[in-house]
């Protein structure tokens, strides 16, 4: 149940992207590559000037002030704007004197990949592929008797993990760049996993091999004739000498 509990949220994340289509209708310039150079522009036959007003980038909305000219080629109105270097959607507004009078316009483009169908059932595919093994991986952990079986397991459950949370974080990186929290999110946790993997698994091992040499010395005082308490505390002081 939790495994299609975690399947359904990232679906959903990825379906937000996927209908986030930015809303400023016919005034929408198309996608562009990060750090490109993008042609603002604007069509109009009856001005005589057009001015760049503003630009808001993301993923705060900051809003950089122009007030600058634009070149006229014909009725087209072009500046060239480079501040790109940020993924998500921009939105930029013109004015000039249309007909005769001061009129604003707003304009957008968005800066980054977009999520197609594809990528998003290949992400979801390798998404449940790896939370399948994290499934049997963990559920071997609790099947195996021998320590050192129980710590490959634990060893391989935490680096599906890993890999598991470091692919979310890129996706979330490319591709759901208009939610910025997840991708910190997804960042802090890969970055805790990576920090503590060494220690944990050192940890652990300690922890699994412990238990196992007691289990192995209680048996053995059971064999002599002790019963199951008094050879489980027996083998408690042993390992504290």
């Amino acid at each position: 149940m939790k495994n299609k509990i975690i399947l359904l949220i990232l679906l959903g994340m990825m379906m937000i992207t996927l209908v986030s289509a930015i809303d400023c209708g016919s005034n929408f310039l198309g996608t562009f590559k990060l750090g490109e150079q993008i042609n603002l522009r604007q069509t109009c036959d009856t001005c005589t000037y057009v001015n760049l007003s503003s630009v808001t980038i993301p993923p705060n909305s900051t809003m950089l002030y122009f007030n600058k000219a634009m070149t006229k080629q014909g009725i087209e109105y072009n500046y060239s704007f480079i501040n790109t270097s940020i993924n998500g959607d921009y939105f930029y507004t013109v004015r000039g004197d249309k007909d005769g009078i001061d009129q604003s316009e707003t304009f957008c483009f968005r800066v980054g990949k977009t999520l197609d169908i594809s990528i998003a059932l290949f992400s979801i595919f390798i998404l449940f592929i790896l939370i399948a093994f994290i499934y049997f991986s963990f559920k071997g952990v609790f099947n195996s008797e021998e320590g050192g079986w129980q710590i490959f397991y634990i060893c391989i459950t935490y680096l599906l993990l890993f890999s598991t949370f470091f692919l979310l974080w890129n996706f979330s990186k490319i591709y759901l760049y208009d939610i910025p929290i997840l991708e910190s999110i997804f960042w802090i946790i890969w970055l805790v996993l990576s920090i503590l993997f060494f220690p944990f698994v050192i940890g652990i091992s300690t922890y699994i091999l412990k238990k196992q040499a007691e289990a192995l010395m209680e048996n053995d005082y059971v064999q002599q004739g002790y019963t199951r308490e008094e050879a489980r505390d027996m083998s408690k002081k042993s390992r504290r000498r």
